[in-house]
C-alpha cells in the first residue's frame, strides 16, 4: 500500500513447531484481506520449512483474533494456559473445557 506498513508477522521456530507471534494488521486496514494474506504466507513458510505444527496463542478474551484464526483453519487446541488473577479483575464466564467451567 504505497510503501506504508500495514501489518507484521513474526515466527518463533522450535524443533518442528512454528508459532506465529505476533500477527498484527493496522486497525484502520482490517477487513481488507491483509491478515488473510499474512496467514497464507505463514502456512506456505511453515510447510517450506518442514514444520509439523503451526501454532498461535491469542489471548482468550480476544474473540476477534480467535475467530480469525479458527476461520483460517487453526481449530486444534494444543496448549491451555491457566492462571490466577491476584488483582481481582472482572472476568467473563462462558468457557467450558472438559466439563470444567473457566473464565476469560
Amino acid at each position: 500500500m504505497d510503501g506504508q506498513t500495514v501489518g507484521l508477522m513474526g515466527f518463533e521456530v522450535d524443533d518442528g513447531e512454528i508459532t506465529i507471534e505476533p500477527l498484527v494488521v493496522d486497525q484502520s486496514l482490517r477487513g481488507k484481506g491483509i491478515g488473510r494474506r499474512l496467514m497464507a504466507l505463514a502456512v506456505q513458510e511453515a510447510k517450506a520449512r518442514g514444520a509439523t505444527y503451526l501454532n498461535v496463542r491469542p489471548v482468550a478474551r480476544n474473540l476477534a483474533a480467535i475467530r480469525f484464526f479458527t476461520d483460517h483453519g487453526m481449530v486444534n487446541v494444543g496448549h491451555v494456559e491457566l492462571f490466577m488473577d491476584l488483582k481481582g479483575r472482572e472476568w467473563k464466564d462462558g468457557l467450558r473445557l472438559h466439563g470444567i467451567d473457566l473464565r476469560y
